[in-house]
């Protein structure tokens, strides 16, 4: 009947309404319920890496990646903490870097595993000479090397405002240990020196032993990891007695200091 024919009418006219609802036209503003999570809010693809919709900042994000070997993008900032770890630096990046840091740059540096050999650590080391704002440097995990572990050791002789240094992994040996040495017969601001598995024989250790022995600023020495045999572990020992203040390992609550806020504590 026509009674009953208009009442199908009405019904499928109904139906195509609400599924129009559904889906939205295109620059209507509204989401689509395929793109809606299950807590009823968008879905978006935020995420530290940069993929998705939009980035960490809300942003929109072009879906690359931070250039690798340009400091001055890939730091946060450039307040109290410059963190570059793990950006693939090497010697171009640690070079251009070096070129960048100023006098009124970071107070704390984090370039650890970064791949610098002896060339990058060489012209970081020719910044660090005279600047007068850094207190903490992460350089650990890069195969500096003898040549480059020579020249900061160089550099933190004439440095009056560098504290902490960690050198955790850098593969520079006896000779290295030895130049280092050198530097803190000479170098009066340094407190902390992360020295861990470099290789380091007695020879070296005894060398460091004797100049932290007699330092007026060094309060941590951790030489852990490396080929220290009976000799060597003796001279350390001995200098922890002459210098009363010295230690193989952070005292409680150095955590609070610049090296800690980079999250690259020594132990």
């Amino acid at each position: 009947s026509q009674e009953s024919q208009g009442s199908s009418a009405g019904t499928a006219a109904t139906q195509r309404s609400k599924s129009q609802e559904k889906i939205p036209s295109r620059g209507s503003g509204k989401v689509a319920e395929s793109e809606m999570s299950s807590g009823g809010k968008p879905k978006t693809g935020a995420g530290r890496d940069g993929h998705g919709e939009k980035g960490e900042g809300g942003a929109a994000a072009s879906g690359s990646r931070l250039p690798q070997a340009t400091p001055a993008t890939s730091s946060q900032g450039s307040g109290a903490v410059m963190k570059l770890c793990m950006k693939q630096l090497r010697d171009a990046g640690a070079t251009s870097l070096a070129e960048q840091l100023t006098s009124s740059g970071p107070k704390a540096l984090d370039v650890s595993c970064n791949s610098i050999g002896p060339e990058g650590a060489s012209a970081l080391a020719r910044t660090l000479s005279n600047h007068s704002t850094l207190m903490s440097v992460d350089m650990s995990a890069n195969p500096i090397g003898e040549e480059g572990c020579q020249a900061l050791a160089q550099a933190l002789q004439n440095n009056s405002c560098l504290k902490h240094l960690d050198l955790h992994a850098c593969s520079f040996g006896e000779d290295g240990a030895t130049s280092l040495a050198a530097m803190l017969r000479e170098n009066t601001t340094l407190t902390a020196l992360n020295l861990k598995a470099n290789y380091i024989g007695d020879a070296g250790a005894t060398a460091l032993a004797q100049a932290a022995g007699s330092s007026t600023s060094l309060r941590c020495l951790v030489t852990s990891g490396n080929d220290i045999g009976r000799a060597g572990q003796a001279a350390i020992e001995r200098a922890m007695e002459t210098n009363e203040g010295l230690s193989s390992s952070m005292p409680a609550g150095e955590n609070d200091n610049i090296l800690g806020e980079m999250g690259c504590t020594v132990s």
